[in-house]
């Protein structure tokens, strides 16, 4: 009885000594930034406790520890953090009574890239593919103009985006809403705090720019839309000339309509010879026929039946 709690003793000694190195960043003559399963069972048999990799592993997925995951954070040290959130905040759960609460930014170096090969649709089991090079014509700004109440989005592409832009655009919102108290939600981009800007501001006093807290422009509702045309609209897309990586031109538009870059055409999928049989679906047919000659023919009715 002493031997067994001995050896459970020791496997939980082993055990914390793995996560206790796991903990810990490799020593330098590793020349490693995190551990590996192999690299952990490597410096525990230096230590003189041999482990296989394997052991390692099932001990970092009991305990949910992923050395090989990294994630990035970032702190705020705008002094007016709290200020700033229960402006935004408030704009977006409280609106003024008649007034257009709009969060604007700008989209910059969007990529006109033209594919050197036409995509490959996508068929069972494989996905849609596209070539490594491109061929790049350019980039261009887009600006847009989220309201926050219905989801119109108001844009302009440029080709730059400094505080000369980013005015044209403001005046253009405010054309789009002639008579109307606006309310702007924008990030502390230096441009949107120029001092051309601020005069133009001046002059019409129903326009209000309220800023995101520093590092916090995930708070403007824009962020998402950008987010959206990025995934659905920009990354997969074949664009010859920079205008075809522009929404129209129509000034505004209804969600799902706004950023939807035109691109060389629908692809249409060729025709294709059948895939030859996987490594697994021929196992399975070796299996079945194996099956079928020890027990005969109707094993496979026999099976389906007992096992309805």
């Amino acid at each position: 009885m002493t031997g067994a709690v001995g050896a459970v003793g020791a496997v939980e000694a082993l055990r914390d000594r793995v996560l206790e190195l796991t903990l810990t960043e490799p020593p330098t003559q590793y020349g490693a930034t995190h551990w590996s399963s192999r690299l952990l069972a490597s410096a525990l048999a230096g230590e003189g406790t041999p482990i296989s990799h394997a052991t390692v592993a099932r001990i970092w997925h009991r305990f949910g520890v992923r050395p090989w995951r990294a994630q990035t954070f970032k702190f705020s040290t705008d002094p007016a953090l709290e200020a700033k959130i229960r402006d935004v905040v408030g704009l977006y759960l409280h609106p003024p009574q008649k007034a257009v609460v709009l969060c604007v930014d700008e989209k910059p170096q969007i990529q006109a890239l033209q594919r050197t090969a036409p995509t490959l649709p996508m068929r069972p089991r494989h996905p849609e593919a596209a070539s490594f090079d491109y061929i790049w014509h350019g980039t261009t700004t887009l600006f847009a103009a989220l309201k926050v109440a219905t989801g119109k989005v108001t844009e302009a592409c440029t080709q730059r985006h400094r505080h000369q832009e980013f005015l044209v655009f403001l005046r253009q919102v405010a054309a789009s809403y002639p008579r109307r108290e606006l309310h702007v939600v924008v990030d502390n981009r230096s441009t949107h705090k120029h001092p051309v800007v601020r005069a133009w501001l001046g002059r019409h006093p129903r326009v209000h720019l309220h800023f995101t807290p520093t590092s916090e422009s995930w708070l403007n509702l824009v962020e998402a839309f950008f987010s959206i045309i990025s995934r659905q609209a920009l990354r997969r897309g074949n664009f010859p000339t920079v205008a075809d990586s522009s929404p129209p031109s129509s000034g505004s538009s209804t969600p799902g309509t706004t950023a939807a870059p035109r691109s060389l055409g629908p692809r249409t999928p060729t025709p294709s010879s059948p895939r030859p049989p996987t490594h697994a679906a021929a196992r399975h047919k070796r299996r079945q026929l194996r099956s079928t000659r020890r027990f005969g023919p109707d094993i496979r009715l026999r099976l389906g039946r007992s096992g309805s």
